[in-house]
């Protein structure tokens, strides 16, 4: 049975969604959900504007911006009502994975309160506690990332590499 068990987390692990955001104080500005078919990478056009030249250089560089401002036009750039339903959609198209972070107890304090809502009613699991209870392996070194998709896709990366190393505990 603990097999069989073990063998179902790591395919939740495998095929789960992974989140990445990128906040200025209590502020999102960016957010990204990725799975094995698709990724979701978008901005807030509801951030204070006159963090605009910290947050292009210390936080996401990748910030769509025109003469100097926020490209509210982009079509990367939402409200946080279209980033809400939009991530619902992309929760309900893989309804059947499981949604990861990292340190999601912090996460969800930072996030607003209709995305921390959305994520953490979807029964999030947390790579920093999977880590601990694999003894702490040493990750090949972590990148210093300000992108939320970059964020999302190296907790993949992450998620992939302690898959690896649970089914190689298991098979001792």
């Amino acid at each position: 049975m603990r097999r069989k068990r073990d063998a179902m987390n790591l395919q939740s692990i495998r095929e789960g969604i992974y989140f990445g955001a990128v906040m200025s104080g209590d502020e999102l500005i960016s957010i990204s959900l990725v799975s094995p078919e698709e990724e979701y990478y978008v901005f807030s056009s509801e951030f204070n504007q006159e963090y605009l030249p910290h947050v292009l250089l210390n936080l996401e560089a990748n910030l769509p911006t025109k003469n100097g401002s926020l490209d509210c036009a982009h079509p990367n750039v939402k409200s946080r009502l279209d980033i809400m339903m939009e991530m619902e959609l992309f929760i309900q198209r893989n309804k059947d994975r499981t949604l990861w972070g990292y340190n999601l107890a912090y996460d969800q304090v930072r996030l607003d309160k209709p995305v921390s809502n959305l994520l953490f009613d979807n029964d999030p699991h947390d790579l920093s506690t999977l880590e601990l209870l694999l003894g702490n392996p040493e990750f090949p070194k972590k990148p210093d990332i300000y992108s939320a998709i970059k964020k999302a896709r190296f907790r993949r990366s992450l998620g992939l590499w302690l898959a690896d190393r649970m089914e190689e505990t298991v098979q001792r």
